[in-house]
């Protein structure tokens, strides 16, 4: 290892200052060092290196003290703003469902549900229904279910509306009697070709009609 030797002038406290104020102690200090051994070469320019004798090196204001640029419109070219870049996320755009917002307990068991999708592209689907049900553990014990109370339908479609039907299932069946009554969360999920997810949900009243 090689070493670095530097001559340093230390402070001298006032309790030892000497009588000749001009005299200075100076003391050797050796330290160990290893030159960085690195396969990089910063590239430069050898004329870079050059000073002419009587030129005087550029000083750079900042903020400059310049006139302004000109102003969009007014003696100049308007800036162009920079195209963005390749692979930008878009915003996910959502489809639109629609759903009945009551139908009777009878047409859920016997024909499911009908609703209609419209996507902004082709993408693929998975549309189906469900329920939140009390059950009772004991006597003074319940608890809260989520069934599934329709067929889940995989599809992919193309851009525009379509309507098509979730058909009941049996636990849904079974849920929901003739003289039966739950509310209905309809789910849509979409995923598009190029990778986005999107949900979006519909709520549904399954009861019988009110007479008045």
């Amino acid at each position: 290892m090689p070493f670095f030797t530097l001559s340093l002038r230390p402070a001298l406290s006032l309790e030892h200052m000497p009588v000749d104020p001009t005299v200075v102690g100076p003391t050797p200090l050796t330290i160990g060092w290893t030159g960085k051994q690195s396969h990089y070469t910063l590239q430069y320019d050898p004329s870079d290196l050059v000073v002419t004798p009587g030129t005087p090196d550029p000083v750079v204001v900042n903020p400059p003290t310049g006139p302004a640029p000109d102003a969009p419109g007014v003696g100049g070219p308007a800036p162009v703003s920079p195209a963005p870049p390749s692979g930008t996320v878009r915003p996910a755009t959502p489809p639109r469902l629609s759903a009945p917002a009551r139908i009777t307990p009878t047409s859920f068991r016997s024909k499911g549900i009908r609703v209609r999708v419209t996507l902004p592209e082709k993408a693929r689907i998975e549309v189906y229904a469900t329920t939140t049900v009390r059950k009772r553990l004991s006597r003074r014990r319940t608890t809260t279910l989520k069934r599934t109370i329709t067929r889940k339908r995989v599809l992919n479609l193309p851009k525009g509306s379509t309507a098509l039907r979730i058909p009941s299932s049996a636990l849904g069946r079974a849920t929901v009697g003739p003289r039966g009554r739950a509310r209905a969360t309809v789910s849509l999920r979409t995923r598009f070709t190029d990778g986005r997810l999107v949900t979006v949900t519909r709520t549904v009243l399954i009861a019988r009609k009110t007479t008045s």
